[in-house]
């Protein structure tokens, strides 16, 4: 699996049961969030 592949942090909800990974969406909140933060 390409997911597996590329990441080693999960976290499993145990109120969906499902499991999720930081991808894309964290990077990008990420940076937006360093852009404000910084006056961008």
């Amino acid at each position: 699996d390409r997911v597996r592949e590329h990441h080693d942090e999960f976290w499993h909800c145990s109120f969906c049961d499902r499991i999720y990974w930081p991808g894309s969406h964290v990077r990008r909140m990420k940076r937006r969030l360093d852009e404000i933060f910084e006056g961008g």
